[in-house]
């Protein structure tokens, strides 16, 4: 049944003040800056394959955004940082999954630096990066290594696009040791990760360094399908 003017308005006002109250956005920001975080957010939350509902329902958003925050606070990020990250993607908000989200972060450690600063300041400036699968970014990381591949950066391993990416493993008029393939149709999605099937033990062995030692409780990481 299509839902009235009237449930879209109440249905908008309710995702504000859930956004308000969550994300603390009346000492975050100015009346200036929370409108334009709005005019920026509304307009996604609303967006739905299923025009009849007009967007996501208030109590998945609040839901969601809350998870995600607990999530971002356990790698000792702050408020402000949060609501950036979510400003700057909105589609983190249905697209995170908490434990899928935790294997993807705990792999990312690979290309840390000393301060673990990387992965924080991703999250907050280019978050959709983190909707790389794991069994890509896993793949990926792979084959990089067991080609030696001299640089694995987060550019490299996670933000490139699959051509991108597999356009570096294609010779092209001067050998490089790494430059084993043809063309990239050699590379597809498909065939790097039928390659290079996720090792859970892997990713354990990298939750066990003192770089992954963040907030996230040892229930939690108790119950990650290792």
């Amino acid at each position: 049944m299509k839902i009235t003017d009237d449930e879209k308005i109440e249905r908008i006002d309710e995702i504000e003040r859930i956004l308000i109250e969550i994300l603390d956005l009346d000492n975050i920001f100015s009346v200036e800056e929370k409108s334009s975080f709005f005019e920026k957010i509304i307009p996604y939350l609303q967006h739905n394959r299923n025009k009849t509902l007009l967007g996501r329902k208030p109590e998945t958003i609040e839901r969601q955004i809350d998870n995600y925050i607990n999530f971002c606070k356990s790698i000792g990020l702050k408020k402000i940082e949060i609501v950036k990250s979510i400003y700057n993607f909105p589609s983190i908000i249905h697209t995170f999954n908490e434990e899928d989200f935790l294997y993807k972060y705990i792999l990312m450690s690979v290309v840390e630096n000393e301060d673990n600063t990387i992965r924080k300041n991703m999250i907050v400036e280019k978050p959709e990066d983190f909707k790389i699968s794991l069994n890509v970014l896993y793949a990926r990381y792979c084959l990089m290594k067991d080609l030696k591949y001299p640089n694995i950066t987060w550019r490299n391993l996670i933000h490139d696009s699959h051509n991108d990416f597999v356009s570096k493993f294609v010779k092209r008029g001067y050998d490089k040791a790494y430059k084993v393939y043809k063309s990239c149709d050699m590379l597809t999605k498909e065939v790097l990760e039928n390659m290079y099937p996720v090792d859970y033990n892997f990713i354990l062995e990298l939750d066990n360094l003192d770089i992954n030692n963040f907030g996230v409780s040892d229930e939690k990481r108790n119950n990650k399908k290792f």
